[in-house]
């Protein structure tokens, strides 16, 4: 990590002294003196939190729009090569702020009506808010005490509500359209850090749900908060509070919505083609412009190329094809048998037999990938890779009689293809 090249909070200062604010407004920004200007050095191309900003502005809308028309659930930014007191700093975004002006909440009038949150640290989410470490939020709007009241009471329903009141109650306490997307950006994009932090919870009135508004999306798209790559490409991004909304497989539930919602993603938003426009539009823009050249000015082994595109590619076929045969599964939670998980999610022609399995599974793929040079994976609801295996006799065979029971991912790459397939192993 580069210790100068970190990001920062500004604010526009004018005036002989330097002591008044001045506001400016920079193109297709708004009018303001308070500017973030964002480093994204933990990642190769200074794009991810780009990239996943315009995505989630996409995906998601305030469920208050039509009231307040220029309200803004994201905040928009654009590029820019920053100088710090002289000194090249490299590539940049200025960027709004998520404030009360963004999301145009309700003025605080003596009664405590629009409200804004931030987490800062990594905290449960989970109902388990008497535990959380103190400093894990912070009030940013209004300035009154009385304002942690309605989200005390929000995370102790999380924690102490039993189930059929939970899910009675749900869209009371949570827009739950919003959290729905945020959901399904949070595990198209493993923003690995965005799970339990980086996010403000917001509300616009009183009586009006809490939406999630999210932020810093650097540890995204296989990359980790510390400036490596994630390990493990499978799991899902979750905690105690989703856990407790996907619980019902009645009509018309979430977990059915998650699955119809997904279906109309990946035909449009989240079809590879467009999410790889969003990608490469800002890339060759910043490319041409020569600023990943000057980058090197700044961190010294910082390489230009093309082949961070192509990781991005390669991982999100990956993910999302992995998404989609965990979003295709029939509801966790039902007694019924398992529907049948054989098809894959990539190639229709991989069968993995008997499943559920207990103890050797068989798997037979297309006759034209058999002969090609196999590699069989098997992984963990944690994206642990469990087993391994470069079979040679066909049709193949894995003794899965060792593994703890519950639910696989089979990913089979042969030749130039590669499957997927949702195996239960009890």
């Amino acid at each position: 990590i580069l210790p100068n090249k970190k990001s920062y909070r500004m604010e526009m200062m004018q005036g002989p002294t330097g002591t008044q604010t001045q506001d400016i407004d920079p193109p297709g920004l708004r009018n303001d003196d308070d500017w973030d200007l964002l480093s994204g050095v933990l990642e190769p191309m200074r794009l991810r939190t780009y990239f996943v900003n315009s995505l989630w502005r996409d995906m998601s809308r305030l469920h208050y729009a039509e009231q307040e028309p220029k309200a803004r659930h994201y905040r928009r930014m654009v590029p820019v090569e920053a100088f710090v007191q002289g000194a090249y700093q490299g590539i940049y975004h200025l960027a709004e702020r998520i404030d009360r002006k963004q999301l145009r909440l309700t003025k605080h009038d003596g009664t405590v009506r629009g409200l804004l949150f931030k987490a800062v640290a990594h905290m449960a989410f989970t109902g388990l808010y008497p535990t959380d470490p103190p400093d894990a939020l912070e009030l940013r709007y209004p300035d009154d005490p009385r304002s942690w009241e309605p989200l005390d009471t929000l995370f102790r329903w999380i924690e102490e509500a039993e189930q059929p009141d939970f899910l009675a109650t749900a869209a009371t306490h949570f827009d739950l359209d919003n959290v729905l997307d945020y959901y399904l950006l949070l595990n198209a994009c493993q923003m690995v850090d965005n799970r339990t932090k980086n996010l403000h919870y917001a509300r616009y009135d009183v009586g009006a749900p809490i939406f999630l508004v999210p932020f810093d999306f650097n540890a995204s798209l296989g990359r980790n908060w510390n400036d490596s790559y994630v390990t493990g490409m499978y799991g899902e991004l979750t905690n105690a509070y989703y856990r407790r909304l996907f619980d019902d497989c009645s009509a018309g539930s979430l977990h059915h919505r998650r699955r119809a919602r997904w279906g109309e993603l990946r035909a449009s938003l989240l079809h590879i083609d467009s999410l790889m426009q969003r990608m490469t539009v800002p890339y060759e823009r910043l490319a041409r412009s020569g600023a990943y050249r000057r980058e090197v000015w700044v961190e010294a082994d910082f390489v230009d190329t093309t082949a961070h595109l192509d990781y991005v590619r390669d991982w999100l076929v990956e993910r999302l094809a992995y998404l989609d045969s965990t979003y295709a599964l029939p509801c966790a939670y039902t007694e019924q048998e398992p529907e049948d998980t054989t098809a894959s999610a990539v190639g229709a022609a991989v069968h993995a037999y008997p499943n559920p399995v207990s103890t050797t599974l068989h798997v037979t793929i297309p006759e034209s990938d058999q002969g090609l040079p196999t590699r069989i994976h098997l992984y963990d609801m944690m994206g642990r890779n469990v087993l391994v295996q470069s079979p040679i006799a066909y049709p193949y065979e894995l003794s899965v009689a060792h593994l703890a029971t519950g639910w696989y991912v089979l990913v089979v790459h042969s030749g130039e293809s590669r499957h997927v397939v949702r195996v239960l192993v009890e």
